[in-house]
């Protein structure tokens, strides 16, 4: 038995610190190229989002591994990594609200769990609508076969009894006539077009026809669920990727004593350390070299924050008990701080008998509870895209920030960044499928995507530069240190056309890039002898590749950080171009 345990506002374990991050409250102001930001406006009306963003595609060559395989691979492999209930079966509802698009889940994220309502449609409609309308079509079909086959029954009887009356005359014609074939009937049910629905479905129709008691909804939706397979939902299993959270290789470089904390003096020190990352010389470091350059020994430091079940789906099958355990758990609750910052508010809602704690009975009020972010994703259909409609008061206390990419939302809340994006496959109209996959993961790299402003996933000498206003903006309560409980870790939530969610966070996505400091008016067009001098195409020229004198160079480096950017370079133009 597991022990019972409580929430309190005033408590919370030593894994996390719950003190908000200041790069995430004070400095992300201004988004780099190609995003925007949407710091501290509110709609402009109701039916206006907080942030959106349209789906990314999934054409063949990112789905992984091609599906011409045996059958038992094409139905196994894939949804190996989608939960099931005790790991065995499908969880199929017995009932189905279908114009319901909601799924309410609980992000457990660093600092606090966060309530999120999903509204998700298929070609405009309520996701869970399409199937239902698939298992009300298979009944009326099955219907329709069982009726005209008793009709061709009573037919062939009554024919049979004309037939004995005439034996004896047709007898007689058929001795003078000879040998002369006869064409056999065909019945109603014959004459129907086979394979005009998809086999599952053909399946579905024959197995109702031929019970002798009508199958409910219910009965189809499981039969459905193990023929197509799986069911309308498909949820990410508990623990997939889990390995990625402790992934952090400017972290272990820069840690050298591996206590877990930047000391000033390796703050001090990281532009150098980080420089003599650089094995080929290129001026530029990429993933490779610095997982490459991390001491052996050192390796793996970075303890794992992040829970084996980071999204759970809220419902009728929610084991409440084992719910509140893993809160528990997760949060360990034998440590003193400030509190969750995204719970106290919401254990003030579920503390139904008033005496300042969450109880383990009062968990199942988290479905009753507002959201703290309310999302739509649109699939399928004409309008399609994902956005972020609304978020809680207690949500604004964190001074949250939308940032709008192309494909994805970032949401800076405390001590994580939440990455929202929706997917499907290449398509021309509306969808073949009714399933739908979400998932969430804990990526690595906190701080190469704090470093990474053009998303190239390498840094550059001006990104290198930068590592220090990185680190103070972590420094949140500017003790001149650093400590991982203070790292604003990525958390990605995706939701997808299909079951491709598994496929889409199977491994780190290249960094969004978000702000920690001003960035810097936009750049003119460099001219033709920055764009040569240029080697390493990073937009700015270290030194030895300027090929000038170390005089002109000085010059021209107007901010003296030893790098000329385009707009530098633009005050000398010799040639004239």
């Amino acid at each position: 038995m597991r022990n019972q345990s409580t929430i309190s506002p005033a408590t919370e374990g030593p894994r996390f610190c719950a003190r908000r991050a200041v790069c995430c409250v004070l400095c992300y102001s201004v988004l780099y190229a190609g995003t925007s930001s949407l710091v501290g406006q509110e709609p402009k009306s109701k039916s206006e989002p907080l942030a959106k963003c349209d789906l990314q595609v999934l054409s063949a060559a990112n789905q992984g591994a091609p599906m011409e395989r045996r059958a038992s691979q094409r139905i196994a492999k894939p949804l190996a990594n989608y939960q099931r209930a005790r790991g065995i079966d499908w969880r199929v509802p017995k009932t189905v609200d279908a114009d319901n698009a909601n799924v309410r889940c609980l992000l457990m994220c660093p600092g606090g769990p966060f309530v999120i309502d999903v509204n998700i449609y298929i070609d405009d409609q309520p996701f869970r609508k399409k199937r239902e309308q698939t298992i009300l079509q298979a009944q009326e079909t099955a219907n329709a076969r069982q009726k005209a086959a008793k009709e061709d029954a009573q037919s062939d009887n009554e024919q049979r009894s004309e037939d004995t009356l005439d034996d004896g005359a047709e007898a007689d014609d058929s001795a003078e006539d000879g040998d002369e074939e006869i064409e056999p009937t065909e019945s109603k049910t014959d004459k129907e077009e086979v394979g005009s629905s998809p086999p599952q479905i053909e399946r579905l129709v024959r197995y109702i026809a031929n019970q002798p008691d009508p199958v409910t909804s219910g009965e189809a939706r499981w039969l459905l669920s193990q023929w197509t397979p799986g069911p309308v939902l498909l949820e990410l299993r508990d623990g997939f990727a889990a390995e990625r959270t402790s992934l952090a290789p400017i972290w272990t470089v820069l840690d050298g004593d591996v206590d877990g904390e930047l000391a000033e003096n390796e703050i001090s020190e990281a532009e150098v350390l980080l420089m003599s990352a650089d094995t080929n010389g290129d001026e530029s470091i990429d993933v490779k070299e610095l997982i490459q350059f991390v001491p052996k020994e050192a390796k793996n430091t970075l303890r794992s924050r992040g829970p084996l079940r980071l999204l759970v789906t809220l419902g009728d099958h929610t084991d409440w008990d084992d719910l509140h355990w893993d809160l528990s758990d997760y949060y360990a609750l034998d440590g003193t701080s400030e509190g969750l910052p995204a719970s106290s508010s919401l254990i003030e809602q579920l503390d139904t008998n008033n005496n300042g704690k969450w109880d383990d009975a009062e968990t199942q009020r988290l479905s009753e509870v507002a959201p703290h972010l309310a999302i739509s994703v649109r699939l399928g259909g004409r309008e399609t895209g994902l956005s972020v409609d609304a978020a809680t008061p207690e949500i604004k206390t964190l001074n949250p920030e939308f940032h709008a990419t192309d494909n994805a939302v970032v949401i800076s809340l405390g001590q994580c960044h939440l990455e929202l994006a929706a997917a499907q496959q290449e398509q021309n109209g509306q969808s073949t499928t009714d399933q739908v996959g979400i998932g969430a993961v804990l990526d690595g790299y906190p701080i190469m995507r704090m470093l990474d402003q053009n998303n190239d996933r390498k840094l550059s000498m001006r990104e290198i530069k930068s590592i220090n206003a990185c680190l103070s903006a972590f420094d949140e309560d500017k003790d001149g240190r650093v400590t991982s409980s203070e790292l604003a870790i990525p958390v990605r939530m995706n939701i997808t056309l299909g079951p491709h969610v598994d496929r889409m966070l199977a491994t780190p996505a290249p960094p969004i890039f978000i702000p920690f400091s001003e960035s810097e008016e936009d750049q003119p067009e460099a001219p033709r002898w920055f764009v040569t001098m240029d080697i390493n195409k990073d937009g700015d020229l270290s030194r030895s590749e300027f090929l000038g004198t170390r005089d002109q160079f000085r010059e021209l480096d107007a901010n003296g950080d030893g790098l000329l950017s385009a707009k530098e370079a633009a005050q000398f133009n010799p040639e004239g171009d």
